[in-house]
């Protein structure tokens, strides 16, 4: 890949599904995420995709945003 750090290339060779840096922040930045129920509901969406074929790894839910790391299988539904 011209004009990237030459790590990209050692990385992105070694994943194979594709691996997705998600984020998003809440609207105005409402103080919305920082709950159990959030946290159960994005608990229960993780483990809808496994039985699709999509994986979510580490994440950070805060009070304004939502980061995570998603992994896409060749076989996704």
């Amino acid at each position: 890949m011209p004009d990237t750090p030459p790590r990209l290339d050692i990385i992105f060779q070694k994943y194979d599904p594709a691996l997705f840096f998600v984020t998003f922040n809440t609207y105005h930045r409402k103080k919305l995420l920082c709950s159990a129920q959030v946290h159960e509901e994005f608990l229960r969406f993780a483990k809808l995709g496994e039985e699709r074929g999509i994986a979510v790894g580490r994440y950070v839910l805060c009070l304004i945003m939502l980061i995570f790391l998603l992994a896409v299988t060749k076989t996704c539904r």
